[in-house]
């Protein structure tokens, strides 16, 4: 595409810390601007029989897949509705 460019901005964020993410969204907000698409994305799987797997594991787990998308949903939503601007969330799974 003539004429058309594209930046990658780093952000190191761990989505089991809400300070983190919450620091994530604000350097994103302040260096791209407003956000329109935030695609939660983070989540590791848990192998091995259930009974098998220790607790801390499982806890682990929980933490990356499911309280990374509470933190990133809580991070980024208030300043998507503020801008009153046509904004979308999607929120990946897995199997696992």
């Amino acid at each position: 595409m003539r004429g058309w460019r594209a930046a990658a901005l780093a952000i190191p964020a761990d989505v089991t810390d809400a300070a983190s993410v919450e620091r994530l969204a604000a350097a994103t907000h302040e260096r791209c601007g407003d956000v329109r698409l935030l695609v939660n994305n983070a989540g590791i799987e848990v192998a091995g029989f259930s009974w098998n797997v220790a607790p801390q594991v499982w806890e682990r787990a929980l933490r990356v897949n499911v309280l990374g998308v509470v933190h990133g949903i809580r991070a980024f939503l208030p300043r998507m509705l503020a801008r009153a601007i046509p904004a979308y969330v999607a929120n990946l799974a897995s199997l696992a």
